[in-house]
């Protein structure tokens, strides 16, 4: 399997849970090939890891959003340093779904991630 087909079957099993709804599940989901990967695949993992913890923790306690929202833009922060294995357009859509969920600072029911491995 090549490396693009690797991360995008994991992006895409993270895109099912989340877009149930399923936050924590796309978290952990995504821990081990994460703690298996390297260099800017890691990284986007990592921010993907850190969309969901943060959106997960964004509905838990939407009363005091401070720590998901720092997790929310660390993982942008790590997906905009990782574009290279990403398709912009489809990036582009999930940041500005974020945009719009930080603004608000409330997580949606679910959330379709999106992302395309380039």
């Amino acid at each position: 399997m090549s490396a693009a087909r690797g991360l995008q079957s994991w992006l895409d099993r993270a895109d099912e849970l989340a877009s149930a709804g399923r936050y924590f599940d796309a978290h952990e989901e995504l821990e081990a090939p994460w703690k298996a990967a390297s260099g800017d695949e890691k990284l986007v993992l990592q921010g993907v890891i850190q969309l969901a913890a943060g959106l997960h923790r964004l509905r838990l306690k939407p009363e005091n959003p401070e720590g998901a929202l720092y997790l929310l833009e660390r993982g942008r922060n790590k997906l905009a340093r990782g574009r290279a294995l990403l398709e912009p357009q489809a990036l582009a859509r999930l940041e500005a779904a974020l945009a719009e969920i930080e603004e608000r600072g409330a997580a949606p029911a679910a959330l379709r991630f999106g992302l395309r491995a380039a």
